[in-house]
């Protein structure tokens, strides 16, 4: 019987003058990760920060954190971590209104034990947010450059003020995971 349907559908094939076709080719990429578009890059992404110095101080500081935490550097980023919570005094009585999300994230956070890199990660992420409203709110002055990255892996983000992408939630072990984003 099976026989039979494969004539029958050979037969109407041939009979309506239709040849069957080969599947279209698929186009293979090989040579590593694909270029970003230019206005991808760091270079078109980063972002002048800060000219209010207590700004600039915090921003500093969580860009500390990050680049330890990149290098797997606990003890480090327990200090740039300490560094951000000193930043707040300042930051409150410059800017109010984008210290208190930062403020409220921080003390979300709590305490952290000493050199615990997973805690630290994870507060990076934590104050990801309100550090992108101030950096929105301060972007343009001051002469460091600033970009937003993202690990897909973590689906996180962090800032960098340097180019080639250093990924602080993997460190060592999946340090070029990352693309640079708009802030």
């Amino acid at each position: 019987m099976s026989r039979f349907v494969a004539l029958a559908a050979l037969a109407t094939l041939l009979a309506c003058g239709e040849a069957p076709t080969a599947p279209a080719a698929v186009p293979v990429v090989t040579g590593g990760h694909a270029t970003p578009a230019p206005d991808l890059t760091f270079g078109g992404l980063a972002v002048s920060c800060c000219a209010d110095p207590a700004a600039k101080a915090t921003v500093d500081a969580y860009v500390n954190l990050g680049e330890a935490l990149a290098s797997d550097k606990a003890a480090e980023g327990s200090a740039a971590w300490s560094a951000l919570v000193t930043t707040l005094p300042a930051l409150e009585a410059a800017q109010a209104s984008a210290a208190a999300p930062l403020k409220a994230a921080i003390d979300g956070v709590g305490a952290l034990p000493p050199g615990d890199i997973a805690a630290l990660r994870a507060a990076l992420n934590a104050t990801f947010k309100p550090m992108r409203e101030l950096l929105k709110a301060n972007a343009g002055g001051g002469d460091e450059k600033v970009v937003v990255t993202y690990c897909p892996m973590k689906s996180a983000r962090w800032f960098q003020r340097k180019d080639g992408i250093a990924n602080p939630y993997h460190g060592a072990e999946m340090l070029t995971c990352g693309v640079f984003e708009a802030l």
